[in-house]
């Protein structure tokens, strides 16, 4: 398609940054640079009311999800997600946002879970109430994303993406099935 990126598409504001995020869907996984109002932590853009009916990448790529196939990126200019595509997003490390809790609240623990999401898993830590379980917080949170913490997601019927770790990730809720981690 696009050989060659083109020249910076877009213009930043004074009060806005540039961050480098991926978004896994069922027909791939895209990743590229999206323009955000500065105060906005990205990790959690989508589960805010700021959150776009589609995510604009800027010199993105893409790479079809098939079984056993190449991970040769197709490149775009610019693209245009649906956020509700979107089932796993997140910023691309080395980068991270800082934390979006506070780790000396009472009463909550990490609970290790694997989240499989289409083609995707997800082997994460979830932060609930130590007084709770797995299903019993499915239950009750209605957001379209949970948070994941300490996340190593792989692709097991296209292994040549290998496994990406980030500190931080959302899965869509409604697509993805959750057991508790071994």
């Amino acid at each position: 398609m696009y050989n060659n990126l083109s020249a910076q598409r877009y213009k930043i504001q004074p009060d806005e940054k540039v961050s480098n995020v991926i978004a896994y869907t069922n027909s791939g996984l895209f990743w590229g640079e999206i323009i955000l109002k500065e105060q906005l932590r990205v990790s959690t853009w989508l589960r805010t009311a700021a959150a776009p009916d589609r995510v604009c990448m800027f010199n993105a790529r893409m790479i079809q999800v098939q079984p056993n196939g190449k991970a040769t990126p197709i490149l775009f200019p610019e693209l245009y997600i649906p956020t509700s595509e979107i089932l796993v997003f997140h910023l691309v490390p080395p980068d991270s946002d800082p934390l979006d809790y506070d780790p000396s609240e009472p009463n909550r623990k990490m609970e290790p879970i694997t989240v499989m999401t289409a083609h995707y898993r997800l082997d994460a830590t979830i932060r609930i109430a130590s007084i709770t379980n797995l299903a019993r917080f499915l239950d009750v949170v209605k957001e379209p994303f949970t948070a994941l913490y300490n996340v190593e997601i792989t692709c097991p019927i296209m292994p040549a993406l290998g496994c990406m770790k980030v500190p931080y990730a959302i899965a869509r809720q409604q697509t993805a099935i959750f057991t508790y981690r071994n």
